[in-house]
């Protein structure tokens, strides 16, 4: 060990000059001088120290004199018993002085003053925490000391409130001595004041403060001092926490200043803080010797009421320990004591205190230990201290102050009194009217928490506040799960309603008045904002769907006329946060299935959907899906409520011709077709008279609709769902017999896919074989013999194909006439030309190698339009390009006017001629189809310029000059336009359109030249009259991609050209 200049200590001579030293200041300066340095100490220097210093110490303290004044030798026993508890007490060597140690604290509790007993009590802790088998002996003498505090508390409590008088009057005195002093220090005389006096230990309420805690540690350390001693504490400390103060002691004045006041207050608020903890003793004996305590279960609750009436308001640590001591009672069988004081409990001053610190520090703590005895007693509580109790805790509830999880207790509490209110309702319906308030209060709550919400998911996205969002989510569930209680005990209370008559008696009702039933509007739109805390930066759906789920529950026990007028007028609001939050699907998903509200939310919804039909278009994908989503609802709660029908009746006339109206008017049709598939499922799932008649009208106009959309399909997948459409359309078979001739090519096209329509094809079939005359049948199979039985045919696969069976049961059934299509001609696959038009030549030496590249030139094309790899689309284009260059510089033609005739020259047979024709308008195409791809567009655009420029000049020079064999022919380039706009893939027409816009700019330009003697203007080209031509006739084909080629090309020309060309052709377009 060192001091504090660095300098070692010699420990022998430490203990020979504190021996040596005569007077009391120079020990203190010895013994200061050790416990500056103490917690340097080495520890081999730690046995030396304890060797000589410690003797020395231990007799000095044990044979001197306790002091009550603070004088020199107070200060030097305070020194020693510091020294004394800074020794670590990990080690080894202190362990044979332990029990010594002990003993001399002990003795010294007995014979200090106050403040170093304090010390002595915190030696014992740290030594029994370190040493327990060594100092096993020396706790029965520490327990025995604590008894006899507790058993002269009572006359400690006397005496010492009897002296607080004389104490003050001597202060007094000190201090005008003092003022005396002070002025004959001005004169250098000496200071005539006294020391301070101080409280002898087994006197002091601070110490008696201190014991419990210590008495709790030892008990666990030493289990069999427990069981030996309790039955002796027990009455002790009964008797301990009944006693009171004298009554001055309790007649403070909070804000007074006299000296006097002071030192009782001071006293008062030690002796309440012993008592508190003794409190927190007897509720630790509670746990494990509750039966010992019975005869005492009026005095304790009695005892910890009257607690809080006599603690200091601003003691709020003191009220702290005694609020968690009482919440350690309640757990125990004690609980029923305090029915009788519930009243006073119920006093929100008496449990907090009115001071300002107290009431933010420990609200929560009281309102939570007093919500735990209120759920345990809630059976016993008159109505008068239900509605007490509703009213603090719904005014809990609102208040901001307080954390989530207390105002979820307050709820919760909320909730377990509902029952209660229920059985004490009374004739003039005063328990139903405090449940409604409660609904009313839990409806505003949503209407606070909707403001909260957002700032806290905002606080969240920047890392805090996470678990506020927690606990928030907690609240909401408990509100939300707790409104169907509150509704089931409000349905179970009746309450008197006026007389309609004047003089009649007043009868009693369980409906709610119209100010009532604005609750669930308001808690439609409050309660909705707030499932956004589910979302966020953690969002839990599965926590989120069982929310939704106990909400729209809470609307289904209502009243019927309440439900319809909520969502009557909410419907739109609702339909928004669906968009928002698609989980909410739930909500009316609950409604549907519901038999008690099924039919009345199907009338407000379905009629809320039809109006907004035109939004399926699919210009908002989100709200198609959603509206989908709600019709696939409504049809499905079809097959579960057979009373819905009639809700849908009136409706499904308009809704039908609605649908396919607006599927010819928009771009995006394929959602209304999703739609029907997803109306003719659920009503061919069962028996629906009532819609089997609605739809005969329909029938003929469905069929012929359906079977032209069949024919201008686009791709696959559409046209799959428009044959469904077509074998589903739910009729009974006795009224499909007259259209029969409309089904039978979905019927054929059904059977030779490769998706689940083979399933339905074959049904279909089979239905109509076993209801059907054969020889009525026959004559519309006859028409489609040949594909039909060739689609049967090919179904015909063993195990695991699922329709191998019933195809072979559906061909059985047709007998003989299975075989009949075999008597036809089969129909081949064939190619347009045969004949190889574009080849290359390969030379090796002196060898020449003609290649075909035919087939390599549709396979580029289609790796363009479909290669996942740019890379590839890229090696595709350039391939394309190299065959092009070589066509427009040195292939040769033959050159045809617009009628189709040669022109001049020696031609080739007419078939090789169309082939080559064909196989270089592909190659054209293709360069549109690279031109067409977005991230090949920086490759592609200057070459795709240059090369729509080039036939802007071959056109321009025909227009003047004999057509020659060797260069292209420029009708090939219009055909590749025309032929492009007209594609099925859209995205492939921009290019063909900008192509067109580039072609007549530049033939525009052209004319505009120097001289254009000779020349003819734009419109007088024979190239474009013949591309006009082409966009007319693309008008009149079937498929809609073509519809919508020419229509885009006519109107690009009719922007384009003269005015006078425009009337030239008006009746053309």
């Amino acid at each position: 060990m060192q001091t504090t200049s660095g300098t070692p200590i010699d420990y022998d001579n430490l203990a020979r000059r504190f021996t040596s030293a005569t007077t009391p200041q120079e020990k203190l300066a010895i013994a200061s001088e050790a416990r500056d340095g103490i917690e340097l100490i080495h520890p081999v220097e730690y046995k030396v120290f304890l060797t000589y210093v410690f003797p020395v110490f231990f007799e000095c303290l044990k044979s001197g004199s306790p002091q009550f004044q603070d004088n020199v030798e107070h200060k030097l026993r305070n020194t020693l018993l510091e020294i004394i508890n800074r020794l670590p007490n990990s080690n080894e060597t202190l362990k044979n002085y332990a029990p010594s140690m002990s003993r001399l604290a002990l003795y010294l509790l007995s014979v200090e003053n106050e403040e170093n007993a304090l010390i002595c009590l915190r030696i014992l802790v740290d030594l029994h925490k370190a040493y327990k088998p060594q100092l096993e002996t020396e706790v029965q003498p520490f327990i025995e000391f604590v008894q006899r505090l507790y058993t002269d508390l009572g006359k400690t409590v006397s005496n010492t409130f009897k002296e607080l008088p004389r104490i003050a009057a001597n202060t007094t005195a000190g201090v005008e001595r003092g003022g005396q002093a002070a002025a004959a220090a001005k004169e250098n005389l000496p200071d005539p004041q006294k020391a301070t006096a101080f409280i002898k230990a087994d006197q002091s309420f601070k110490v008696l403060t201190e014991c419990p805690i210590i008495i709790v540690l030892l008990f666990q350390l030493h289990q069999k001092y427990f069981s030996q001693n309790i039955k002796t504490f027990i009455p002790l400390i009964v008797t301990a926490i009944s006693i009171q103060a004298p009554p001055p002691a309790k007649a403070i004045t909070p804000n007074s200043q006299d000296l006097l006041t002071r030192l009782y207050k001071a006293t008062y608020n030690d002796f309440v803080a012993a008592q508190v903890k003794t409190l927190s003793f007897l509720a630790f004996i509670m746990r494990s010797h509750a039966d010992h305590m019975k005869q005492y279960s009026e005095s304790v609750p009695k005892s910890v009421v009257g607690f809080f009436g006599n603690c200091l308001c601003e003691s709020a640590g003191t009220r702290r320990e005694l609020l968690i001591a009482t919440r350690h009672i309640l757990a125990t069988d004690f609980r029923m004591g305090f029915v009788a004081h519930i009243d006073t409990l119920l006093d929100e001053k008496l449990l907090i205190g009115n001071v300002k610190t107290s009431y933010e520090i420990l609200r929560p703590l009281a309102f939570s230990m007093l919500a735990d005895l209120l759920h345990h007693i809630r059976n016993e509580l008159s109505f008068t201290q239900l509605q007490r109790v509703v009213h603090m805790y719904t005014r809990n509830l609102h208040d901001g102050s307080l954390p989530f999880h207390i105002q979820t207790m307050s709820v919760k509490l909320l909730l377990n009194l509902v029952e209660g209110i229920v059985k004490k309702n009374d004739a003039e319906g005063k328990g139903r009217t405090l449940l409604v308030r409660i609904l009313d209060v839990s409806v505003n709550k949503f209407s606070s928490l909707k403001k909260q919400i957002p700032k806290l998911i905002q606080s969240q996205s920047k890392n805090k506040g996470t678990d506020n969002i927690k606990e928030c989510r907690v609240l909401m569930r408990t509100l939300v799960l707790g409104l169907k209680n509150i509704m089931w005990g409000i349905s179970n209370c009746s309450h008197r309603n006026a007389p309609a008559v004047p003089g009649a008696p007043p009868t009693s009702s369980r409906s709610m008045s119209p100010e009532e039933s604005l609750m669930f509007t308001s808690l439609l739109k409050n309660g909705l904002k707030c499932f956004q805390i589910f979302q966020g930066a953690t969002p839990s759906p599965t926590e989120e769907k069982d929310a939704l789920d106990h909400f729209a529950a809470v609307f289904t026990m209502i009243e019927t006329k309440i439900f319809q007028d909520a969502f009557n007028t909410q419907m739109p609001f609702l339909f928004d946060r669906i968009i928002e939050n698609q989980a909410m699907l739930n909500i009316p998903q609950h409604f549907l299935a519901n038999p008690q509200c099924s039919k009345y939310f199907l009338d407000v919804l379905l009629g809320f959907l039809i109006d907004r039909l035109r939004s399926l278009s699919g210009a908002d994908k989100t709200v198609a899906s959603v509206m989908l989503r709600l019709f696939k609802s409504v049809f499905g709660s079809l097959t579960l409520f057979h009373e819905n029908e009639p809700i849908l009746q009136p409706h499904l006339s308009a809704l039908i011709t609605q649908t396919i109206k607006l599927a010819t008017e928009v771009k995006e049709s394929n959602n209304y077709f999703i739609l029907l598939r997803a109306l003719f499922r659920s009503v061919g799932s069962g028996k629906f008279d009532f819609f089997y008649k609605e739809f005969l009208p329909l029938l003929p106009m469905l069929l012929e609709t359906l079977n032209r959309l069949i024919n201008s399909a686009p791709n696959i997948h559409l046209r799959d769902l428009y044959v469904e459409l077509a074998l589903t359309i739910p009729v009974r078979l006795s009224s499909l017999l007259p259209f029969l001739k409309f089904v039978m090519k979905p019927l054929v096209i059904a059977l030779e896919s490769s998706s689940e329509l083979v399933g339905n094809g074959l049904r279909s079939l089979e239905l109509w074989l076993d209801n059907m005359n054969p020889n009525f049948i026959a004559t519309y199979i006859n028409e489609y013999k040949v594909e039909l039985m060739n689609a049967l045919w090919r179904n015909l696969k063993p195990s695991p194909y699922l329709h191998g069976p019933q195809a072979l049961r559906v061909l059985g059934k047709l007998a003989g006439r299975n075989r009949d299509f075999l008597q036809m001609p089969p129909k081949l696959k064939s190619e347009e030309f045969s004949e190889q038009s574009l080849t290359a030549s390969i030379t090796f030496k002196e060898v020449t190698i003609p290649l075909n590249l035919d087939k390599s030139v549709n396979h580029a094309k289609r790796k363009l339009a479909t290669h996942p790899d740019v890379e590839g689309r890229k090696q595709a284009y350039f391939f394309v390009r190299s065959v092009c260059n070589s066509i427009i510089t040195t292939f040769p033609l033959v050159s045809f006017n617009a009628k189709g005739e040669v022109l001049e020259g020696s031609a080739p047979p007419h078939h090789e001629v169309e082939a080559l024709r064909s196989r270089v308008r592909t190659v054209f195409e293709s360069v549109f189809v690279a031109a067409a791809t977005e991230k090949l567009s920086e490759t592609v655009g200057d070459y795709f310029e240059s090369f729509c420029r080039h036939f802007a000049l071959v056109i321009s020079k025909q227009s003047t000059e004999k057509p020659k064999l060797d260069r292209v022919d420029a009708y090939l380039f219009i055909e590749a336009i025309a032929e492009t706009m007209c594609s099925e893939n859209r995205m492939q027409a921009k290019p063909a359109s900008k192509a067109l816009d580039l072609l007549l700019e530049d033939l525009e330009t052209l004319y505009k030249a120097d001289s254009n003697e000779g020349k003819l203007s734009v419109g007088q080209y024979e190239h474009i009259k013949e591309l006009a031509t082409k966009f007319i006739n693309a008008c009149y084909l079937p498929h809609w991609h073509s519809k919508n080629g020419g229509c885009s090309g006519i109107f690009q020309l009719s922007n384009k050209m003269s005015a006078e060309w425009l009337r030239t052709h008006q009746l053309e377009f």
